[in-house]
């Protein structure tokens, strides 16, 4: 067997005037006595703080960072909120972070408690793979909200609760998903290109789609439904809910929608939604179709010229620049 020898840190030796060598103290202690904030002040090198950001603020990044792992959907507001719950701004020793048989409540525990832990996921996990991740998972909802009641309206029976599947209730649904867009981009703002892109393309896609369903989904059931006393017409029709005759809005979130997708889309950059002009005429001509207040399509024409605008504007900026 060979061994081998271990490697001794030795202090740094100094040659004096004479010639002689003079061992010193560690480069260490050298460092701590004179201080970082005079050592980067003589080199002239700049010194960055890289403070952790306020308890709240990280809790939440935590939570956005890790749900990226998490395979049901589950946003980063609903991720562990019971273990987030039970989180306090007094800190932890590294052991104490550690919770036996149960990785995930450790790595949230030296997450929180721990700086380096916390900017080494933060480099790995960066906002905007987080903000992609949410994106994705606002679609994912918004087509299994579809598919639940076309199920429902198939034979009445993967939902116990009637009212869970109804035209409203996946409206309702649908409304929501289009305001947490709204809130990410936000929040979560400057969002990269490439997120601000998906995220319009997730809401043209919806409402392409809802124009589709501009129908009664219950005029011929196979099944027995239990209808609801003057139910009204857009209860029975998704696109009436939505876009053609839309019932007056409950809570303040929905109100500020009152162009359903379209007062969304306006908050964009431009550029981001621009590449689906295209898509959004030939949405306007199934709305003109399908009928829709004069309120609605207007705002929608208004987009759509602003887009064309903003495509003129920057071709004719490229062709200066190109003359100069």
């Amino acid at each position: 067997m060979r061994l081998v020898q271990p490697f001794v840190h030795t202090a740094p030796s100094v040659l004096t005037s004479d010639g002689s060598v003079e061992q010193s103290s560690s480069a260490f202690e050298y460092v701590a006595n004179l201080g970082l904030d005079e050592l980067t002040k003589r080199l002239g090198w700049p010194l960055q703080q890289h403070d952790p950001p306020p308890f709240d603020v990280r809790r939440y990044q935590v939570q956005d960072m890790l749900s990226v792992f998490d395979s049901n959907g589950v946003l980063p507001e609903d991720y562990k909120t019971d273990v987030f719950a039970g989180i306090t701004d007094v800190p932890l020793s590294g052991q104490e972070c550690y919770v036996p048989g149960d990785l995930e409540r450790t790595v949230i525990n030296l997450a929180m408690n721990d700086d380096a832990v916390f900017r080494a996921l933060r480099e790995a996990i960066c906002p905007g793979r987080c903000a992609l991740m949410y994106v994705g998972k606002l679609r994912s909802r918004a087509q299994s909200a579809i598919k639940r009641l076309d199920a429902y309206v198939t034979d009445g029976s993967p939902n116990k609760d009637q009212a869970s599947a109804e035209v409203p209730e996946c409206a309702k649904t649908l409304r929501s998903l289009v305001s947490q867009t709204s809130q990410c981009l936000n929040s979560r703002a400057p969002l990269p290109a490439e997120v601000s892109t998906k995220a319009a393309g997730f809401l043209v896609e919806l409402l392409q789609h809802i124009c589709t369903r501009n129908q009664d989904v219950y005029e011929d059931l196979d099944w027995e439904r239990n209808t609801p006393e003057n139910e009204a017409e857009a209860d029975r029709n998704l696109y009436l809910h939505l876009i053609g005759d839309p019932p007056p809005f409950s809570d303040q979130s929905t109100r500020k929608q009152a162009h359903f997708v379209i007062d969304v889309l306006r908050d964009f950059p431009p550029p981001s939604v621009r590449q689906f002009t295209e898509r959004l005429e030939a949405i306007s001509e199934m709305v003109m179709q399908n009928g829709a207040s004069e309120d609605y399509t207007q705002a929608l024409g208004e987009l759509i010229e602003r887009l064309d605008g903003a495509a003129a504007s920057s071709v004719s900026g490229q062709k200066r620049r190109r003359v100069r």
